[in-house]
Order: C-alpha cells, then structure tokens, then sequence
C-alpha cells in the first residue's frame, strides 16, 4: 500500500527505525549508479546488535545476513523482500540491526510475541540471552535460535552506537565469505514449502 500511495520512483529505499547504515550517502550514491530497467532488489549486509552492556555492544560477527533494503519494483513477497523475478544485488554496504540490542522485558515481549515463538524454547532463549556479559560471551557459538550457524558468535565493541558507527573498528566485522542465504523458518514458511 506504501509503495501505491509513493507513485513511481526509482529506487524505493526501506529502512526500519532500528537500523542504522555505516555511510547512507555512499548507500544512496551506489544506488544513483544503477540500472532502473530491471526489476532489482538491493540487499546490504547486516550486523546484529545482540546486547547491550554499560561499557558498549556485543554485536553478531562473523555473521552474513543479508536483507533488502532497495528495489526498484516494489511487489513484495513477504514484508519488505522482493527476490522473486528480481534482479538481486549484494553491496557490502554495512547495516547495524539494533533487533535484540534491548532492556530484557522488551527482549521478553519481542519473544513471546514474535512468528516464530513456537519454532524454539523462548524462554530458555530468554535466560541465555539474560545470562550473556562482557566475560563469558567469547564461549558462544552458533547461537541463532532458528539457524544457529547465522549467528557464529559475539564481539564486544566498546561506546554508543554513534561512536562504533564512526569508530573504524566496525569494518573488522567484515567478513570476506560469501553470503548465506536463509530462508524464513516459521512454521507456516515449511508449510508452504512442502
């Protein structure tokens, strides 16, 4: 209904309020420089901010999410993903997910209330979750609660999220892997699937 109500563009640029980009001008320079002939969706790496601590962040590392956050032919599959029939591009382009970064009554409700609740234990999630700190997150790995390899494992990054931002130290989260792609893994995705 958005992209209806928008009329014609070329690029339709989609950002939640818990996203942050690394240099959104170099983002919105690379997209000026594209093609708008074919129908493109335009994926940007993402790192998860996992948890907040008083000294800084654990973020997800070694972790290769993409997600879409521009097209040029906005007919959407599910939410704000549109890969069927598009042209698909991966920038490098940094996104920090501010997702799980949250006080624990909100990470409570965010569990509880998201689609794929009954997918895994969320209240064991909830208390490893709770239980993560600047001295033992170094033992996790492969953590996602859905597709644990998404997730390999924590680093902590020290100061708010304008100076980790600006900070440089944030390019060491890039990784040279190609990226995976996930599939959704709600009940009702294997449903469709099968």
């Amino acid at each position: 209904m958005l992209s209806k109500a928008m009329g014609p563009s070329d690029w339709y640029i989609q950002i939640d309020s818990d996203e942050y980009f690394e240099n959104f001008e170099v983002f919105v320079k690379k997209l000026q420089n594209l093609s708008t002939s074919v129908p493109t969706t335009v994926n940007c790496r993402v790192v998860t901010l996992f948890k907040k601590l008083a000294s800084g962040y654990l973020l997800i590392d070694e972790s290769y999410e993409m997600l879409s956050f521009a097209t040029n032919n906005p007919v959407y599959d599910i939410a704000r993903t549109n890969n069927t029939g598009n042209k698909i591009i991966d920038l490098p382009d940094l996104v920090l997910h501010q997702s799980w970064a949250r006080n624990p009554d909100e990470i409570k409700l965010k569990l509880r209330n998201w689609s794929h609740k009954d997918d895994f234990n969320t209240d064991s999630f909830i208390n490893l979750w709770d239980a993560i700190d600047e001295f033992n997150y170094s033992y996790l790995r492969n953590f996602h609660p859905l597709h644990p390899v998404t997730w390999p494992k924590l680093t902590l990054m020290i100061g708010d999220l304008s100076s980790i931002l600006n900070s440089g130290k944030i390019n060491k989260l890039r990784g040279e892997a190609k990226p995976i792609r996930r599939k959704l893994f709600s009940r009702l995705w294997k449903e469709i699937e099968s």
